[in-house]
């Protein structure tokens, strides 16, 4: 996510909210954070990107990718397949632009660089 705040600065964040939302949504199922007052706060107070991205690759990918830069703590196969669901759903909730990282990064970075050239 990247924003920009007028004073010449951008910011790119990576694993914002929608990241945080799942990673509780995975580990405290049956908790509701969509519910918290901290949650809700944390929403409003929280700046709202100008570019949103989401970079989507498949379960058997992202576990080949785990491996080969010997990640110390690689998601399993069923929580990488939660996870790819939970992007899914939240990629028809909002402005995301949607980029399917199975092409070679040049082209991903090149995708990205275009869209934000737009504004």
């Amino acid at each position: 996510m990247e924003q920009s705040y007028g004073l010449g600065k951008v910011i790119i964040a990576d694993g914002y909210l929608a990241d945080t939302w799942i990673d509780f949504r995975l580990n405290f199922p049956d908790v509701d954070i969509d519910e918290w007052y901290l949650w809700k706060s944390l929403k409003w107070f929280s700046p709202k990107p100008d570019h949103a991205f989401l970079l989507l690759i498949p379960v058997n990918e992202s576990l080949r990718r785990s491996r080969q830069k010997n990640e110390p703590f690689p998601d399993s196969e069923e929580v990488l397949k939660k996870r790819l669901g939970f992007y899914q759903d939240i990629s028809q909730s909002s402005n995301w632009n949607i980029i399917y990282c199975t092409q070679p990064i040049e082209e991903v970075s090149e995708k990205i660089k275009g869209i934000l050239r737009l504004t």
